[in-house]
């Protein structure tokens, strides 16, 4: 169908505007892959810890990733509460929201930093149970780190994880040192901005002037 000449220019700048736009949008909070990791939940008093993440895509720069998982622990309890000494043991459960940002992210062996939001429900059974209230309940905090990956295969789909995150909730801070295995829906071209090319409309696309 030729499009009249009147209507011709108007199209092709609405179209020059919203396609770039549409997709770009295609490599932005999209499904990139899925990582898990298990480990230690306090060096110092022992546990264990398991996390499950989703890749959701880039923020800004394909090397800064936005994460969104859920994760779980148990440790013994080895800490000073109120200005007292407590024992014990805590068990949690709870959601992480974050961001990665990976350096060098298309070379095999690769640095990361983390940073990010806990939601963390936590069942403590300490030996002083007037801190029970403040160890128990709902906490919220903030979430740091780094760590090392190495990829696997020349596409880059699987990545070996080594990490030690730092979560600040009050009362529950702890340090876990955790491994685990990434997998990238699109290996190493997801580090490419032009993985989804922007088309410019031309003139010749709707047919001759006239």
């Amino acid at each position: 169908m030729r499009i009249p000449p009147i209507l011709r220019s108007p199209l092709l700048s609405a179209a020059g505007v919203i396609t770039p736009h549409a997709l770009t949008a295609q490599m932005f909070l999209g499904f990139g892959g899925l990582e898990a990791r298990a480990g230690i939940a306090d060096p110092k008093n022992g546990g264990h810890s398991a996390t499950f993440e989703a890749d959701l895509g880039y923020a800004g720069i394909p090397a800064l990733r936005t994460t969104l998982g859920i994760d779980f622990f148990g440790s013994e309890l080895d800490r000073v509460i109120s200005g007292q000494q407590v024992g014990g043991t805590m068990k949690g459960a709870g959601g992480v929201a974050g961001l990665r940002y990976d350096i060098f992210p298309q070379r095999r062996l690769t640095l990361h930093v983390v940073s990010g939001v806990t939601v963390h429900s936590i069942r403590a059974e300490p030996d002083d149970p007037t801190v029970k209230d403040s160890l128990g309940g709902g906490h919220v905090g903030l979430q740091f780190g780094a760590g090392v990956s190495w990829r696997i295969g020349a596409g880059h789909y699987w990545s070996a994880t080594a990490d030690v995150r730092r979560v600040t909730e009050r009362d529950a801070e702890r340090t876990l040192v955790a491994f685990g295995l990434r997998y990238s829906l699109r290996g190493r071209r997801m580090y490419d901005r032009d993985d989804v090319p922007a088309v410019t409309p031309t003139p010749s696309s709707y047919g001759p002037s006239r």
